[in-house]
């Protein structure tokens, strides 16, 4: 069983906005989004470690991924400066869940870069990171990534291949990988129309 805690808990923003798509701001953002009060994201800190305490007392042998981060917040889709702010992000998450004995068994994110050269260097700066702050497996920890393409890469098969052996290239191995989301049919979606699915 693989449990992914919370969807991009770090996602501001709605569809072409930036950070990732989805429509609905994060909870667990601060500042929060200027039409709504947004929590704290320490606040997702909490929900994260009750969760896996929660899993792994129930379920010892469960996998746990996450924390599945969006890009940015803000930053538009297949742009490098969306990686930055995630990276942040991503190392406020990993010193807090060491601290807290709730590390993922997998570290995952979301990758809208739209630069499949970037996936290695990212990989090593999270990598690094880790083990500057004695995080023991931070050279081995698996590495996964849920959605990795952009809306403007979604039907280009060439990024497609060029994602996938940047992922195979990575030491260790990319642990997986999913194509990611876009626009689904919908009732004024026009006959024969391509709107791409989430695949594995």
């Amino acid at each position: 069983v693989v449990y992914d805690i919370w969807n991009e808990p770090n996602f501001v923003g709605g569809p072409g906005g930036g950070g990732g798509g989805w429509a609905f701001p994060s909870a667990f953002w601060k500042p929060g989004p200027a039409d709504r009060q947004g929590l704290n994201y320490t606040d997702f800190w909490a929900v994260w470690n009750v969760a896996v305490r929660t899993i792994r007392a129930k379920q010892p042998q469960a996998t746990i991924v996450g924390p599945s981060s969006a890009p940015g917040p803000g930053t538009p889709e297949g742009s490098v400066v969306g990686w930055q702010p995630q990276q942040q992000w991503l190392e406020q998450f990993v010193l807090q869940a060491h601290a807290n004995n709730t590390m993922p068994d997998i570290l995952s994110w979301h990758d809208y870069t739209g630069r499949p050269a970037m996936v290695g260097s990212m990989q090593e700066q999270m990598r690094g990171f880790m083990s500057s702050h004695g995080i023991p497996n931070a050279q081995t920890i698996p590495i996964g990534y849920n959605e990795i393409v952009d809306s403007a890469h979604s039907q280009s098969a060439g990024y497609h291949v060029a994602m996938s052996a940047a992922l195979e290239q990575t030491m260790p191995p990319t642990d997986h990988a999913a194509l990611g989301c876009w626009a689904e049919p919908g009732p004024t979606t026009p006959a024969g129309a391509s709107t791409g699915s989430t695949r594995p």
